[in-house]
């Protein structure tokens, strides 16, 4: 089981760039059975300029050596980080054409939400931005939901520590927080694509909630395409 996470840019400890994973999701896939493979951006000369790396967008060839490796993946996983690019969007575009399982979380389910007509704006509520406790939020789930089919409960409790939130979605938006900020989409009619606002993978050693999504997201990829 090959589960691709889409890589992000940030510094080293000797202020180098480079591109990676956080280790908590790694972590997640490995003791799932399941082999990482991250993916780096194809754009590396555009890596240094942070405006420019907002704006980039990817040329065919680029284009087709990410559908390429996306498309030997069993699943893959859209994680957190500060900004999305032209790369993401187009990795979300060939993952939900061809109906590969894919979980978002954080900046990845705002990237799903944007690129189903979405838009990004700033929250200026701090009940958000915590990051140090195991629940901050509640989340209140619709019943009538792939998300509820997998958890059983219609309520839960998360982490959260995000500066953004998405609106006007055309995805479908089926978890709430109290404060009305968007925090799980899916696609229902797809085996598996769903985002969570929070960060399920920080959760895993104690939460029961986000034991159950991961494991229902690796039984998806298991059975092939």
């Amino acid at each position: 089981m090959i589960i691709g996470v889409l890589a992000r840019p940030f510094k080293n400890e000797s202020n180098k760039d480079v591109y990676g994973s956080n280790k908590e999701i790694i972590d997640v896939i490995i003791s799932h059975g399941g082999i990482p493979l991250i993916i780096p951006a194809n754009y590396i000369e555009s890596f240094y300029d942070k405006d420019y790396i907002n704006t980039y967008k990817m040329n065919e060839k680029e284009i087709s050596n990410l559908h390429k490796v996306l498309d030997i993946c069993d699943g893959v996983i859209l994680q957190g980080g500060d900004n999305f690019y032209d790369y993401d969007i187009n990795a979300t575009e060939f993952l939900y054409d061809n109906d590969i399982p894919t979980l978002g979380i954080c900046l990845g389910m705002q990237t799903m939400g944007c690129f189903f007509g979405g838009k990004l704006v700033d929250i200026n509520n701090d009940n958000h931005k915590k990051t140090e406790q195991d629940y901050v939020h509640e989340v209140f789930i619709n019943k009538n939901s792939k998300f509820y089919n997998y958890i059983q409960k219609d309520i839960i409790n998360v982490n959260s520590r995000h500066k953004s939130r998405v609106i006007n979605t055309s995805l479908r938006s089926v978890g709430f927080s109290s404060d009305n900020v968007l925090e799980v989409l899916e696609d229902s009619n797809k085996r598996f694509f769903i985002g969570v606002q929070w960060h399920p993978e920080s959760m895993i050693t104690y939460d029961v909630i986000a034991q159950k999504l991961f494991k229902c997201f690796f039984a998806e990829c298991r059975m092939g395409r």
